[in-house]
């Protein structure tokens, strides 16, 4: 009887072992950054052109993805969701009044391998004065175009009748990127 006594609390160890052993699951780290890709329109002249529409060159936007993510402990592979957070146009000139002010309207447009444009960002509220401005996004999900290396936008301006822009324009997406951590 001594026997069988001693081998119950053992076994029921063990069995209490494997239980907790393959029931419980190893939490998921998680790490949340932001990536900030740029392109710049350097000596960028508009309204020179006939009608209020102009457009500025397709730029190629190359992503920092995989900089953002080793300097976060992970990897682009290991990335699940890549939000676009802001959109943001900026204007240096040396013009000391030069603004937006005789702008009506910016679009950013995202350019597919086909040279389809769809919209990226766009705005129709220009504050007086400004010299930056922040862009209502709400475009295609980006997450293919950030791991791929790079793609391709094209903004696009509207000017008030005869107005003319001059300037460094510099074009600026921020996005709000999880990943998993290994």
């Amino acid at each position: 009887m001594r026997r069988i006594a001693f081998h119950i609390p053992s076994a029921l160890g063990w069995l209490l072992l494997l239980t907790v052993g393959f029931g419980c699951k190893k939490e998921e780290s998680i790490a949340t950054f932001e990536v900030v890709n740029s392109a710049l329109y350097p000596g960028a002249e508009l309204g020179l052109g006939p009608g209020p529409q102009h457009y500025l060159p397709v730029r190629q936007v190359y992503s920092r993805l995989d900089q953002a993510s080793n300097n976060n402990g992970t990897s682009p592979n290991q990335v699940q969701a890549a939000t676009l957070s802001e959109v943001e146009l900026q204007l240096t000139s040396s013009y000391a009044a030069q603004n937006f002010d005789r702008l009506r309207s910016v679009t950013v447009y995202l350019i597919d391998a086909q040279g389809a444009r769809s919209v990226l960002a766009q705005t129709t509220a220009i504050p007086s004065g400004a010299t930056r401005l922040l862009l209502t996004h709400g475009g295609p999900s980006m997450l293919s175009e950030l791991k791929a290396g790079s793609y391709y936008v094209a903004p696009a301006v509207e000017l008030q009748s005869g107005a003319q822009l001059a300037g460094d324009l510099k074009l600026q997406l921020r996005y709000q990127v999880q990943a998993r951590k290994p």
